[in-house]
């Protein structure tokens, strides 16, 4: 690949057998990532109405609250309002948290 590409690895090795199967639940099927490695757009391996919805079929409120056409109307007028939030301040933030631990 020349210099200027980036590419990921799709492995991820753990012993911690709680984390794997999380990740297992929520693998990634593909990613299309924006030249400016900013906002990938993520396709999951399993389609995550089918074990969302049954388990929060009887929590209306949180349905309606976070994952109604409303709610995704409210995100989304913020993100025109404010625009969107720095990724790469985050990934510092949260990789500082996980340096953490290994001390």
């Amino acid at each position: 690949m020349p210099k200027t590409c980036s590419f990921l690895v799709p492995f991820f090795l753990t012993f911690d057998q709680d984390l794997a199967d999380l990740v297992a639940l929520c693998s990634i099927k593909s990613c299309l990532i924006p030249g400016t490695f900013q906002y990938p757009v993520c396709f999951t391996s399993q389609e995550p109405e089918a074990f969302i919805f049954p388990a929060l079929k009887s929590d209306i409120e949180f349905m309606d609250k976070y994952l109604s056409v409303d709610a995704n109307s409210r995100r989304s007028a913020l993100l025109d309002r404010y625009g969107r939030p720095n990724l790469s301040s985050l990934r510092q933030k949260l990789e500082g948290e996980l340096l953490s631990y290994q001390s």
